[in-house]
């Protein structure tokens, strides 16, 4: 597709790309002065970028880099791109705290990185020819807006340029991009900066600090980082663990009934009104009492017809959990195989915080061209419910993207987990049109002689969205009981069961955390999810995350000598400030001095502190066995660690109430909480060492 760039002056506010220049005799990859630049941010959007504008450019390479060349109307356009981003901050001093720091070019200081100068060669090499309009035609977003900003201002030296705002890479999309070019995005830039520097700032500090504290204290050196996002997510996954490991789980009771209409052989199940019990011998004397009445009396039937609603359009979070839901992924796998459906403009862009469409989007066009793919009964029944195509939307909203949606083009070969990931957005987006799951409960109250008895029935009347996207709504058939029916038991059970409060975090859930504690943003969260991992701080196992020796030992350490730095209100707050400088309401420059004034303030305590954090260092990693826990290998006070120690507490505060609770001896019960997962970890550890007589109780 050409698009004459004349078309641009003609576009209400947008910016004209100027006269053009004569066309040379022969198309070939050399450029010449006075060329377009596009600056794509990776090799697969430029080349879509490439042919959705110019139809079927000439691909070049250079030291085997790919860069693509078309006439535009006579004018020689050139589309070549970033690999990300080819700068980061360094520091100019060694002294902390750190506040003079510099963008350095990523392959010439970063391990694993020397991939990236053959991009940096290229775009050096086309600066030399002095292109006369730049395209800023990275992702719309603050790393999109930094990342091309870096090459024009550093590579190209310069600072005008135009800026595209695409969600999807098609054809449509980029052509209109491209036809409504935007000015520079100074707000987005700004932002982009502010978080790259501020991240910066409180890493490098916390981070150099504690490990010329970890390299004197051992005599190594190891890669540990603290993290204005990073930390109080740290923090959160431990406190969680902990929580979870020392809580002793509370006795209930459930009393059931089996019943039937004395005029019917069909049997239904219901549960007393007062369940769950929370002591045995209450829920005995209930079930004795049923059994001896035999017969009950149904004194209330309530009848309540509902409709569950189809759920909204896919946000990356949204995505991200219904993914770990479905399938187990981790969020993390989730955003990358999201990104791998983008780059081949299967779906729009996943990095997104909006539950909503764009007022105009052709919802028509995209639905045929699915109908053509494997969808066409889902895409029949979208039209037969909803001729007028009115999506149901969410409240959340991003300035710049839209929900993810697809985008209806055919995809070629994709991996099994590409296939679910983009399966689960083409469900999404069509359940959003759908009608709702209409639903009947039928809840009866039975009387046996002064104890009730709940009868409760789900049917589905009408399943809806709920055929075509992948959730069960679980039925619960009983017969249509009227009041005055009489119902016989057949049996009556007591069921014992435990309950916990806490539960230890999944990558799902500390992703969830993390936004609704708004740190981090839908682009950020999960990688820094994935850098604990990666550091060595947690591990993941069937029962959730938990923390690895190092992980405890960082945590402790930022929890009393970085205190700032686990503050998820000050991390919510910096976000704040981040969120006004995008809306123009703030300046990168007071925010930044306001973080300056935060950290020097932190790395000057710790500093006055170093051979307390030394100290803290040493006892994890060089306590003697004598001095460990008797269970686990961390340092110990009394036989225990802090954990442990918790634990115990935890259990002599229960055991009497407990006691009670399950008429059972204190060695009986001790010896069911030690068999009982139910209870945290270190809860059935220190039991099992009550038993064995290695600790005692007063």
């Amino acid at each position: 597709m050409l698009i004459h760039p004349e078309h641009l002056a003609k576009q209400r506010g947008a910016w004209s790309l100027g006269a053009e220049v004569e066309v040379p005799a022969m198309r070939a990859c050399s450029p010449i002065t006075g060329f377009t630049l596009f600056i794509a941010e990776k090799p697969k959007a430029a080349k879509a970028i490439a042919t959705a504008l110019f139809g079927k450019p000439l691909e070049c390479r250079r030291q085997g880099v790919p860069y693509w060349v078309a006439y535009d109307s006579g004018r020689l356009c050139i589309v070549a791109s970033a690999a990300g981003h080819l700068f980061s901050l360094a520091s100019l001093t060694n002294e902390y705290p750190i506040f003079e720091y510099e963008w350095v070019v990523r392959w010439k200081v970063e391990r694993g990185s020397r991939h990236l100068r053959k991009f940096y060669s290229l775009l050096e090499w086309l600066s030399k020819f002095e292109p006369k309009n730049v395209i800023n035609a990275c992702d719309f977003d603050v790393e999109g807006s930094v990342i091309g900003y870096n090459v024009i201002r550093f590579i190209l030296k310069r600072r005008d340029y135009f800026r595209m705002k695409f969600s999807s890479l098609t054809e449509d999309e980029l052509a209109r991009s491209y036809r409504n070019l935007l000015p520079p995005d100074a707000n987005m830039v700004e932002a982009g900066l502010c978080r790259h520097e501020l991240d910066w700032i409180w890493g490098i500090n916390a981070s150099r600090l504690l490990m010329d504290v970890y390299r004197e204290a051992l005599g190594r050196r190891r890669v540990l980082s603290l993290g204005r996002v990073q930390t109080p997510t740290l923090v959160e996954a431990i406190n969680r663990f902990v929580a979870d490991v020392v809580e002793v789980a509370e006795p209930k009771y459930t009393v059931s009934a089996l019943l039937k209409r004395e005029d019917a052989s069909e049997t239904f199940s219901g549960v007393h009104e007062n369940s769950p019990f929370e002591y045995k011998h209450e829920a005995s004397v209930a079930k004795s009492m049923i059994l001896e009445a035999g017969v009950g009396i149904v004194k209330r039937v309530h009848i309540e017809k509902g409709e569950r609603p189809p759920p909204p359009p896919f946000n990356l979070s949204d995505l991200q959990g219904e993914a770990y839901r479905l399938y187990g992924f981790s969020p993390y796998k989730t955003q990358k195989l999201a990104e791998k459906l983008y780059l081949e403009g299967l779906i729009s862009y996943p990095r997104t915080e909006s539950q909503r469409y764009p007022p105009d989007f052709p919802h028509a066009k995209v639905l045929e061209r699915l109908k053509l793919l494997d969808y066409a009964s889902e895409v029949g029944y979208v039209f037969k419910v909803n001729p007028g195509l009115k999506p149901r939307e969410g409240k959340k909203m991003d300035p710049a993207h839209p929900a993810i949606y697809p985008t209806g083009k055919r995809p070629g070969r994709l991996s099994e987990d590409e296939k679910k990931v983009y399966d689960l957005v083409v469900r999404r987006y069509l359940a959003s049109f759908m009608d709702p799951a209409r639903i009947t409960r039928l809840k009866a109250l039975i009387a046996f002689k002064g104890q009730h008895v709940i009868a409760e029935g789900l049917n589905v009347e009408w399943r809806g969205w709920t055929r075509f996207y992948p959730l069960d709504i679980a039925e619960r058939t009983i017969p249509l009981l009227r009041e005055g029916d009489r119902v016989s038991v057949v049996k009556v059970i007591v069921r014992e069961h435990w309950e916990k409060k806490k539960s230890r975090h999944t990558r799902a859930s500390l992703l969830q955390w993390m936004e609704s504690n708004s740190i981090g943003t839908e682009s950020t969260r999960a990688p820094i999810i994935e850098t604990l991992f990666s550091r060595g701080y947690l591990k993941e196992e069937k029962g959730g995350i938990r923390p690895t020796k190092t992980g405890l030992v960082v945590c402790d350490i930022a929890s009393k000598y970085f205190s700032a730095l686990t503050d998820a209100s000050l991390t919510r707050e910096f976000e704040e400030m981040l969120r006004r400088v995008r809306m123009g309401l703030e300046r990168r420059e007071d925010v930044l001095e306001r973080a300056k004034n935060t950290v020097r303030a932190l790395v000057e305590e710790a500093k006055s502190r170093f051979e307390d954090i030394k100290s803290t260092i040493l006892l994890y990693e060089k306590t003697s066995a004598a001095k460990r826990c008797l269970v686990c290998e961390l340092p110990a006070t009394h036989g225990l660690c802090h954990i442990h120690e918790k634990a115990l507490e935890s259990l002599v505060e229960s055991l009497n109430n407990l006691i009670r609770r399950t008429n059972l001896s204190r060695e009986g019960l001790l010896s069911r909480i030690a068999r009982n997962r139910k209870h945290g970890k270190a809860v059935r550890e220190v039991a099992t060492l009550i038993l064995k007589g290695l600790i005692r109780l007063e």
